[in-house]
Formats: C-alpha cells, structure tokens, sequence
C-alpha cells in the first residue's frame, strides 16, 4: 500500500507538470485523472516524450533506479530549463529563482546521494553564479539550505579546486572557488552566527578544523604564486583566517587532552606556513 502510495504521488506530480504543458492533451490528462499506472508506464508513456526533467528524476527515485550518466543528465536539464526560462532576467532574479528552484529540489533529494550528485550540481551553479557575477556564499547557502552537510559540502569544493578545471580561468575568474572557500571558512569562524557550532556535529570538529588549517596553507602557497588582481586580498582574507582557525584547533585540543585549562590563554600552533 506504501508503494502505490508513492507511485500515485509521483503519478500526481507527472498529472501537475502536464496540465502545465502549453500543448497539454485533454485524454492524457483523463487517463491520469482515471489510472493509476505504474512507474515504467509513467516514464515512458509520460515523462520522457513530454520532457518532463523533474518528473523523471521523481520516478526514478521512487523506484530506486540509478544510473549515474542518466541522473546527472536530467539534473542538467532541469538547470537549463530554468536557466532558458529565466531569459533576460536581471542578476537578482535569476540568483532568487535557480536558487529558490534547487533549496525545493535539494530538500527532496539532498538526503539520496544517488540521485543528488552534489560535485555535479556545485560546479553547475558555480558556474552560473561566475557568469552572473553572483555572492561567493550563493551555491553554499542552497545547498545548506537544502540539508547538505557542511563538512560534506567542504570536502567537494576543496576537491573541485584541486582539479584545476580550467572553466573558471576561461570565465576571466581563477580565483572564484577560493573566494567561495574564504567565505565558507568565515561561516565557521563566525560566532555571531553560531560559526562552528551551529554548522558541524561536535564529533566531526576536531577533524574539520584540522583539515580546513592544511587547506588554508595549500590556498596560501597557490596564491602567492599567482598575478591575479584578486590574489592580494585573498592572501590577507585567508592568513586571517589562518589565525583563527588556528585558534579554534589549538582550543578543541586542549578541551580534548587538558579538559580543566580550556578557558586560559591559548597557544598557537607554529608549524603551518604564513602565520
């Protein structure tokens, strides 16, 4: 009962998208109205003549069926459909609409790692948010928004930078993920926000802190090896950060090992570069 609970809500989603359609069919949109049909009828009968991207990612979730290059291609056609329907639109507009578009999707899928192929979807709409010169901070708060972890969401982008993809020097911004990171690492250094707390389970901070510090000095070589015009101020952004991220680690180790000195003066460690 649960099953066809599920399908009959897919089945009601795929009915919405096409009464929707500029070229709906009155007998199509009775036999949804009549039938419940099963989930391989709803594909191929429906979603996949009509085009419907967000229907077809729904059905596949609902049975579970995962085939990476196909998902990957639906959430790409999804953007696109937004992204050609946001037309002309100004900056603001467009920013609001795909990321409001993605918070609703993302809270659906975010969970099912399968079908929210995260690395995919943060160089999709970082790329977006390049060309549309978008906040460093956009795509990390949708996909916060959505329920993305963020130590989970730290991992991807310290590995989309790592790859060098030479889509963000073609797009006159080399320095746009190390822009997003600073503004991720000023998230968790905030206490006004919450920073740390509010952002990462307790049991995964120590480890998070560590890993963001190493990063920090791997930004830091990189950029004092570069011309940019935005190389500068990053440096200074991320050696202040440095210091507090620092900070924050030299605190979680002496609450871990000297529990009764955690509130004196702290002792910074020395062994990471630009200090």
């Amino acid at each position: 009962m649960e099953e066809k609970m599920d399908v009959a809500k897919v089945q009601s989603q795929v009915l919405e998208a096409v009464s929707r359609l500029p070229s709906r069919d009155a007998d199509t949109i009775s036999r949804l109205h009549s039938d419940l049909l099963d989930v391989t009828q709803l594909y191929e009968q429906f979603a996949e003549p009509l085009g419907l991207w967000e229907c077809k990612l729904a059905i596949l979730h609902c049975a579970n069926h995962y085939d990476s290059a196909l998902v990957t291609s639906i959430w790409q056609n999804i953007i696109n459909a937004e992204v050609k329907k946001l037309g002309n639109a100004d900056t603001e507009t467009k920013l609001a609409t795909l990321g409001s578009k993605m918070k609703t999707l993302g809270r659906t899928y975010a969970q099912s790692e399968q079908f929210f192929p995260l690395e995919f979807l943060v160089k999709t709409l970082e790329t977006c948010s390049v060309r549309w010169n978008g906040p460093p901070g956009w795509v990390v708060s949708i996909m916060l928004t959505a329920g993305v972890s963020f130590q989970r969401l730290f991992a991807v982008y310290n590995r989309l930078y790592g790859a060098k993809d030479v889509v963000w020097q073609a797009e006159g911004k080399p320095n746009h993920l190390l822009k997003v990171l600073a503004d991720m690492f000023n998230r968790l250094v905030d206490s006004s926000t919450g920073g740390l707390a509010a952002l990462v389970p307790t049991a995964d901070r120590r480890a998070l802190i560590g890993q963001c510090v190493e990063a920090v000095g791997v930004y830091l070589t990189d950029l004092f090896c570069t011309t940019h015009a935005t190389s500068p101020a990053l440096i200074a952004e991320f050696r202040t950060l440095q210091g507090k991220l620092e900070l924050i680690c030299n605190e979680s180790f002496k609450c871990n090992f000297f529990p009764h000195s955690c509130h004196s003066s702290p002792i910074l460690f020395s062994s990471f570069p630009f200090v």
